[in-house]
Order: C-alpha cells, then structure tokens, then sequence
C-alpha cells in the first residue's frame, strides 16, 4: 500500500500518511522554490532511515529509495491504523504575506480514502496552540492511479496575527 509525495512550499512544504489496513508509504520530495522555508525538503539528508527536520503524528517516517519523483530519496509514512495521520514541518510566517504550497503525490492504495495538503496558521512562533485558520489544496486525491498527481491550494495569504503555519501532508485512511 503506497503513497508517495513531492512537494514544496514557496516561503513553506509538508507530509503525512496512513491506511486503515496495512501500510501505506508516502514518499515526499520538495522542489526548489525562491525562498523555500522548509528545511530538508527534499528528503536528501536523514539520521539512520528518517528523514532530518521532519515531524510526523502518528505513524513511522522513514527515508526511502523509491518511487522518487527527483532526487535521491523520497520520504515513506507507514501506518496500520485507522486514524489521520500527517508528516509536518514549522515554518516560521509574516502576517498578510502570500505564500505557496505544492506538492506531487502519488496515491493508489485501495485503503487510503485521500491524500491533500493542509497549511494551518498560528499565532505563537513555533506552530502550537489553537490554530487561527487553515487553507486545503484545491483537490484531494480519492481515486487511486500509479502515477504522480499535482496539488496544491494555490496562492495562500497568511491570516492576521499569524506567526508560524504548520504545512503538511494529510492522508485520511479507509475507515471499516
């Protein structure tokens, strides 16, 4: 079971993985933007199998050889429960600014349900407390096809008062 993802937030970028039944792996590469935010975003550097500057809820994170849309490595979220889980990175926001968040995935595991970014904006400086808002990509991926797949929720805006956004990678397993 699989998902693999490429992905890059201009001025920030993020992953996350799951399966309600055995494993999925999403595999997560950045591409390079003008003032990339994110640290490691193409998964090229880990300590042992996981990937540096990465953050995960739930699941295992592991640096992987393949399918890797560019690059050396991809980055795998394996996880056999039936809870969302996400891989994320913080990046530090300048209220009012625009931003990008890109990302190519690739979803065809029968029990994942969807695979879409989420960027959620915060007022403290490191991505904790309530978040004051999110913004989605504008499609989710819910059908399942052996090919990589662009998303994105297209030019973003940081909401007032926000300090720090969380970008990451969500995948909503099959619930039975």
């Amino acid at each position: 079971a699989m998902a693999w993802l490429m992905a890059g937030l201009g001025l920030a970028v993020v992953i996350g993985g799951m399966t309600a039944q055995g494993k999925a792996t999403l595999p997560v590469q950045t591409a390079p933007h003008q003032a990339e935010l994110l640290r490691n975003p193409g998964f090229e550097q880990a300590t042992g199998d996981v990937p540096d500057d990465w953050n995960k809820y739930g699941g295992t994170l592991t640096q992987v050889d393949t399918p890797v849309h560019s690059g050396e490595h991809a980055a795998g979220f394996d996880s056999d429960t039936s809870s969302t889980k996400w891989v994320y990175q913080v990046v530090t926001v300048t209220e009012g600014s625009g931003y990008t968040f890109s990302a190519w995935a690739w979803k065809d595991d029968v029990n994942i349900e969807e695979v879409y970014l989420r960027v959620s904006w915060y007022a403290s400086q490191d991505g904790s407390g309530s978040e004051i808002s999110h913004d989605d990509s504008t499609t989710r991926l819910t059908d399942n096809v052996s090919a990589y797949r662009f998303l994105t929720p297209g030019p973003i805006t940081a909401p007032t008062g926000a300090h720090s956004a969380r970008a990451r990678l969500m995948l909503n397993p099959v619930v039975t």
